[in-house]
């Protein structure tokens, strides 16, 4: 092979490395630019987005849900007691009653007698009528009040189930919201415990890429070297018969230190190139066994939670399961509204019911005025007149039945008073305490109603990630096997410098062939070189190493003062 075969497949070897390094310096900055568009980061914020509001919710609820007893407990205590003291206006009720019956009873007796009597009993009995009319309206308002009172523990009663149902809607809901937080925290904790394991390797990548990009550092003295080799090749001459003696052994002798000075190159860009490929495939075989690693667990994460709908395990049946969960919760939301909207009139008809009875005792009282103004009649009528002497005794259990009808009529009065004052401060903290909650209630169910709208969303979302799921930046694969394309192409080219060198040997051992043969014909036993040509090409090395070389091979002193493999220019 001859020099301008040598200089073109050098030339050709130097433009494959050159075009190597160069793509490499390009694509490994590249790699190392973190970029922040992956779908792992994009599926990691949308579990993140979904846990936060998860927690946030599980805040308020805890402490809204969590103070309900304590709060509705004491409320219905006092609400029974209050049902409670109902029971002596009931006994006052019954005794009024049955003195109205009594009442009657003796006025029916006094109109007998009266008619008995016959003219002298006339005037006893207008009396005993108007004792009988009176008698019937106690009868009638005491009917009065045991039916409004009736229909008020009706009406407390209905409070304590609306009441109790609220609570238990209210519970109900709880159990909905902390079924659905649960439900999500372990759902979500099951999607991100492993993208964490996932990202956690994937990040391992970098510090062997890092660390890879160190090869590319000796990518100038490797190309430099490779210029020397081929200023080398060019310096060299044809050999003719027609050049003097002295030309002659000039031109060989420096033809034959050239190829030794390309050949110490060579064996130096060998070295470099050596050196540059170990940390290139060291570092590189880490990353693509990280690579391999995480797409690994990519594709099993995938599997593990984007299965067919249809099954129980996969992601999709998961979040619909809580999907439905939510419309549940939201429904049982409507439940507790429904029933808190009874409340407030039912709170209103006990307040009324208890003041109707109130005005029974207006309408009541009189009655018993006017009995009592009829009993005196009667028994002034009995003292003046002998025919009706027998309904004295009747006439002083009418009185005994009027007093005992006062003293309850007082008793119960009393205890409506109290009772409504202690009802309508009780009602007032169930309405106030329920609108609180109404208020609460209606922030939670917003809260969740707008949760449970991302929900729907995020579900769709989170399965259009799973579905095109990355854990590296869109390209990084790419740029990876080019790297990998690249490092294998440069592995190549070092086995090309080896042909070139073991050629060169061979031009070297043809030139000392010459050199010999030539020294003979001359009856020479050495030559030193008279054109002081090489030293000038000493001059146009770069790389002091290089300079040095040259310098020894030829015999000349070469400055130092600088490391070898640096590189010095002039």
């Amino acid at each position: 092979m001859d020099k301008y075969d040598l200089l073109s497949k050098l030339r050709a070897a130097s433009q494959d490395i050159e075009h190597s390094f160069l793509e490499l310096s390009t694509l490994f900055p590249e790699l190392m630019r973190v970029q922040h568009n992956s779908s792992s980061k994009l599926l990691r914020e949308e579990l993140q987005s979904l846990s936060n509001d998860n927690h946030s919710m599980i805040e308020q609820e805890e402490n809204f849900f969590g103070s309900r007893d304590s709060v509705y407990v004491p409320l219905l205590e006092k609400l029974n007691h209050e049902i409670e003291s109902l029971g002596e206006v009931n006994v006052q009720v019954a005794d009024i009653k049955h003195c109205s019956e009594d009442m009657e009873l003796i006025a029916l007796n006094a109109m007998v007698i009266s008619i008995k009597s016959g003219e002298k009993g006339r005037a006893f009995s207008s009396i005993t009528e108007n004792l009988k009319r009176l008698s019937n309206e106690m009868i009638m308002y005491s009917g009065r009040l045991i039916d409004e009172e009736d229909i008020l523990i009706k009406n407390i009663n209905t409070l304590k189930e609306i009441f109790s149902a609220i609570s238990e809607a209210q519970k109900s809901v709880a159990q909905q919201c902390f079924a659905g937080t649960s439900m999500l925290k372990t759902l979500l904790n099951g999607v991100g415990t492993p993208l964490e394991e996932i990202e956690a390797k994937a990040e391992t990548v970098w510090p062997p890429i890092s660390k890879a990009m160190e090869g590319i550092q000796l990518q100038d003295i490797i190309r430099q070297s490779l210029d020397q080799v081929i200023m080398c090749l060019n310096e060299i001459l044809p050999v003719s018969d027609d050049m003097s003696d002295a030309q002659y052994m000039d031109t060989v002798s420096l033809n034959m230190e050239l190829y030794q000075v390309a050949i110490e190159i060579l064996r130096d860009i060998a070295k470099n190139l050596n050196e540059s490929n170990r940390i290139f495939s060291t570092n590189w075989k880490l990353v693509t066994d990280i690579l391999d690693a995480v797409d690994k667990q990519r594709l099993s994460y995938i599997d593990r939670f984007l299965q067919d709908g249809s099954s129980d395990k996969s992601l999709m049946s998961r979040i619909n399961e809580l999907v439905d969960l939510y419309q549940s919760m939201l429904d049982k939301f409507s439940e507790s509204l429904v029933a808190q909207k009874d409340l407030v009139r039912t709170c209103q008809s006990i307040t009324d019911k208890g003041r109707s009875m109130y005005l029974v005792f207006g309408d009541l009282r009189p009655v018993i005025g006017r009995l009592h103004h009829v009993r005196v009649l009667q028994q002034i009528e009995v003292a003046k007149n002998a025919a009706i002497s027998a309904v004295k005794d009747s006439a002083n259990d009418m009185d005994d039945l009027i007093m005992k009808s006062n003293r309850s009529l007082d008793t119960m009065q009393n205890l409506i008073e109290v009772f409504l004052n202690e009802i309508d401060q009780l009602l007032g903290s169930f309405s106030q305490e329920i609108t609180s909650s109404n208020s609460v209630m209606a922030s939670i169910r917003i809260k969740r109603s707008d949760f449970f709208a991302k929900l729907q969303s995020s579900r769709d979302d989170i399965v259009s990630i799973m579905q095109h799921f990355s854990v590296y930046p869109d390209g990084f694969s790419e740029k990876c096997q080019s790297v990998s394309v690249l490092l294998d192409k440069l592995i190549k080219n070092a086995d090309v410098f080896g042909s070139v060198q073991s050629l060169l040997q061979k031009q070297t051992e043809e030139c000392k062939g010459l050199y010999s043969a030539k020294l003979a014909s001359m009856k020479l036993s050495s030559w030193e070189i008279q054109d002081d040509k090489f030293r000038s090409i000493i001059n146009k090395f770069t790389i002091t190493s290089h300079k040095k070389a040259a310098g020894k091979i030829a015999g000349i002193a070469i400055e130092g003062g600088v490391d070898s493999g640096d590189v010095t220019f002039f």
